[in-house]
């Protein structure tokens, strides 16, 4: 069945005519085995699997299979789940019917924009959000059977490798592969770190989360969006976005220029604290496991393998080279995830991403210059750290003192008193 609601925005009444519990539910709600929901905020980027219902191990499972380039997220699912947010899912799913929900949320300035005319909808962003659903589609329509309801899986998108399902228990295993493998870095370097070193990169690790986030609020403050209309800092989400990552960036430099032991003091340190948090989000909200677990695991192994290669002759050099792969792998999927996280928290509340940090200290400090290698080199990071945070400030004055965007719609501001 292709099925188009309308009035989504004054509350969903096309959904709910069919699918809202009771009586007054189109006899088609019971007929409905799974729900494939297509949705846009904006008009672009890359289209992304950002919610489902309970018990969708096999449903998610036959989406990796069937459509590989799909982009999907149990974190992005986990932190939606604790949103107030609607969509035409919604009465669906409030009805048991078991679903995927798919969204592009780039380019917002053509969110209910009377300027996003059909030319100007990102084709790509289309093709990309039927290429998503195509694979499922013809699965489920051709299946003998539906997918039976089994426990939800943690799973994210990797580029090249598709989709990665597995059940949140094996969480447990991928921190203790980590754990393994920080011991025998650990035991290895034994000779090679401090207490006093490793406390003062924990000491570092803290004050750049902190850093971090007291800098990406003041310059939210500067650039007005704390208040201001919605509509219009949508407009300006691509500068807002530019402002936070100046914001990490200059807390790097700054961490980069601090006085430091030796490398293994911040490799080892950082990793474990990269390990703690990923374990803390594994009690709590093990569906957004891969924001901190995998990093974690690929810190662990870099420094297991560094820790082997350090050993040898004139071994220091190469023991750097898979750590770096590693985090290069790493650091591309932290930043997709911060840039899908702006993206969905907008200009209201930046500094939540400022906890992303702490997975790129524990993948970036073996490159990372400490001990002599840091001399000469604190001037260059603090003037680049300067550099960042007065651009950053420029941008959030060009965004405060802009004019209205032309892209907001007439009715933005009337909505409450119309209700």
């Amino acid at each position: 069945m292709l099925l188009l609601t309308d009035a989504e925005e004054l509350g969903l009444v096309g959904a709910r005519a069919l699918y809202a519990p009771g009586a007054a539910a189109d006899p088609i709600a019971d007929r409905t085995g799974v729900l494939i929901n297509l949705e846009a905020r904006g008009g672009g980027g890359r289209a992304m699997m950002f919610q489902t219902g309970p018990n969708n191990g096999a449903l998610v499972d036959l989406l990796a299979r069937t459509s590989p380039g799909a982009n999907a997220s149990s974190t992005a699912v986990t932190i939606y789940e604790s949103l107030p947010n609607d969509t035409d899912f919604t009465p669906a799913l409030k009805r048991g019917v078991a679903g995927l929900n798919f969204a592009f949320i780039g380019e917002a300035w053509g969110y209910h924009s009377p300027l996003m005319t059909p030319d100007r909808l990102d084709q790509g962003a289309v093709q990309h959000l039927g290429d998503s659903v195509l694979g499922i589609t013809r699965a489920l329509v051709t299946a003998p059977a539906l997918p039976a309801a089994t426990p939800s899986t943690v799973f994210a998108s990797v580029p090249v490798m598709g989709i990665i399902a597995y059940p949140a228990a094996a969480g447990w295993g991928v921190l203790a592969a980590a754990a393994l493998c920080l011991l025998l870095a650990g035991w290895l370097q034994r000779a090679d770190w401090t207490v006093a070193g490793g406390l003062m990169a924990v000491g570092q690790a803290v004050l750049a989360l902190l850093i971090a986030g007291l800098l990406m609020f003041g310059l939210n403050l500067l650039s007005g969006s704390v208040g201001a209309e919605y509509y219009d800092r949508l407009a300006a989400l691509p500068r807002l976005e530019a402002i936070a990552g100046l914001a990490g960036l200059a807390t790097l430099l700054l961490v980069a220029a601090a006085p430091a032991g030796t490398l293994w003091d911040r490799w080892l340190t950082w990793a474990h604290l990269g390990l703690l948090a990923a374990l803390a989000l594994q009690f709590v909200l093990p569906g957004a496991g891969p924001v901190f677990a995998w990093p974690a695991l690929l810190a662990a192994v870099g420094a297991a393998i560094g820790a082997l290669l350090w050993r040898q002759p004139d071994g220091s050099l190469a023991a750097l080279l898979p750590a770096a792969l590693l985090a290069a792998a790493g650091i591309a999927c932290t930043v997709e995830l911060a840039h899908f996280a702006m993206l969905g928290i907008g200009a209201p509340m930046p500094w939540l991403l400022a906890p992303l940090l702490l997975p790129l200290l524990s993948l970036l400090a073996p490159l990372v210059p400490a001990g002599p290698a840091l001399a000469g080199r604190r001037g260059p990071a603090l003037t680049a750290a300067l550099a960042s945070i007065a651009l950053a400030a420029g941008i959030a004055l060009w965004v405060n003192l802009d004019d209205r965007a032309a892209s907001v719609p007439p009715y933005a501001g009337t909505e409450k008193k119309q209700g």
